[in-house]
């Protein structure tokens, strides 16, 4: 409820805004140049409900301090479009309901098995979207998800696992029925990954392993086949909050979602970047086999190699914030 409030009130705010900058029509043709600037600005930002490209002054400042800020932001400027279908979301939200899978996560690092479990609410919701800024198409059921990403601590090692790209829009492959997942049943496909990082300063490394249907492996970490563990219907006002009924994507939803945390470290910057190992797996096409790759995006080599523990411990201290990681408990192998 609190999104949607702070949603409501940025809007009004915004809408007192445009009317600060209109009110010189009033005083119209003598309203001064103070009062045609206004009036230029307010005709400027309420257009933007017609032609979106118009909202980058009022989106500008706000992707200099935070890009997902600006992107959830987007919404303010065009309420006359965005706001009704906020409130079609809200009331709809009553008697919804949400299909809540459990999805459980396979992963093996250095001979020991872990089986983090993250829970997934899919509903559907109106969301108006805007392409290259300038066309603007309106979904009337689009697939929502909901939950968390998992973020884990495996001895020295810290785990991120997230929902799956299109979760929430079954096919063949990916019902969300219990039992594996996916299942494949096309051939090949591509699976949820999870994600390792191991090692500190200049000697830190950031795994990806995705399950495409064989088990990936790199070093000692080995992924196996998801399991659904269970699927279940509910009324989507218990599982899903209403800021998951945002009426614009948010960040992340019409792309390759990747966790946060991944996503700081692949976009931490130069020369920091350097201070990364990438280490992911990958399918030979040729072999149809699963292959391991290793990279950097940068290098150090402006820094002298006594001084980079320090300088990239320094820098990912200050550049990556961590979550409070879950502490995991290994299972017996079956």
């Amino acid at each position: 409820m609190l999104t949607f409030g702070l949603f409501l009130l940025a809007v009004a705010l915004y809408a007192l805004f445009l009317l600060w900058c209109l009110a010189p029509l009033r005083r119209f043709p003598r309203a001064g140049l103070g009062g045609w600037l206004r009036i230029v600005l307010g005709l400027w930002l309420l257009t933007a409900n017609l032609i979106p490209l118009l909202a980058l002054p009022f989106l500008m400042p706000l992707r200099l301090i935070d890009r997902t800020l600006a992107e959830k932001s987007f919404a303010i400027p065009l309420f006359v479009r965005t706001l009704p279908i906020y409130v079609r979301n809200v009331l709809a939200h009553d008697s919804a309901t949400a299909t809540v899978a459990e999805l459980e996560f396979r992963i093996n690092i250095g001979g020991k098995h872990y089986r983090p479990r993250l829970t997934i609410a899919c509903t559907r919701r109106r969301m108006l979207s805007v392409d290259k800024m300038v066309d603007v198409h309106v979904f009337e059921n689009y697939p929502t998800l909901t939950g968390g990403d998992f973020i884990g601590r495996a001895d020295n090692a810290i785990v991120v696992a997230g929902p799956p790209n299109n979760f929430c829009s079954p096919t063949e492959d990916t019902p969300l029925i219990p039992g594996p997942y996916p299942r494949f049943k096309s051939g090949f496909g591509l699976g949820p990954s999870v994600f390792v990082i191991r090692g500190e300063a200049d000697k830190t490394t950031l795994y990806e392993l995705r399950f495409d249907g064989q088990q990936p492996r790199i070093d000692d970490i080995s992924l196996d086949q998801p399991i659904l563990v269970q699927v279940t219907q509910r009324p989507a006002r218990e599982v899903v909050p209403l800021g998951a009924l945002w009426p614009m994507p948010q960040h992340g939803e019409m792309g390759h979602r990747v966790p946060e945390l991944i996503t700081s470290y692949r976009q931490i910057g130069v020369p920091a970047n350097g201070c990364i190992e990438l280490a992911y797996s990958d399918m030979d096409f040729r072999t149809r086999t699963m292959t391991a790759r290793r990279w950097r995006m940068t290098d150090l080599r402006n820094i002298p190699a006594a001084e980079r523990p320090a300088y990239c411990r320094r820098e990912l201290g200050l550049k990556i914030i961590i979550p409070a990681a879950m502490p995991m408990t290994p299972v017996p192998e079956h």
